[in-house]
């Protein structure tokens, strides 16, 4: 079934050389999501992949191109994306025992 992404998007995220670039990368994050610091399970695109850039491995392939999201942050960037917002909707810290603390960041700034 096709996709919004179009035919050459959805054959690169089957191919071999972007499962071997997600498990790498997936690994390099130790599996945590780098929003929220759950478990990660989505490797993200921040410049989103397009019929045009597919095979540009500096977007498709590259590191510094990727993040390691849970599904709630996945969620929440793409819901950011598609409406047009860039900034992140939360504010992520850590106590003095290294746990995380997740902010609205409306909340924080009302404060």
């Amino acid at each position: 079934m096709p996709t919004k992404n179009g035919p050459k998007v959805d054959r690169f995220y089957h191919s071999t050389k972007w499962k071997k670039c997600r498990n790498a990368f997936y690994a390099s994050k130790k599996g945590v999501c780098e929003i929220c610091g759950r478990a990660g399970y989505i490797v993200h695109h921040k410049i989103p992949l397009t019929e045009e850039n597919v095979d540009t491995p500096n977007i498709s392939l590259d590191f510094s191109n990727l993040e390691l999201l849970c599904v709630d942050c996945h969620n929440t960037v793409h819901g950011d994306i598609d409406s047009g917002r860039t900034e992140k909707p939360t504010i992520v810290e850590f106590d003095s025992k290294g746990n995380v603390i997740i902010h609205d960041k409306k909340e924080k700034e009302a404060k």
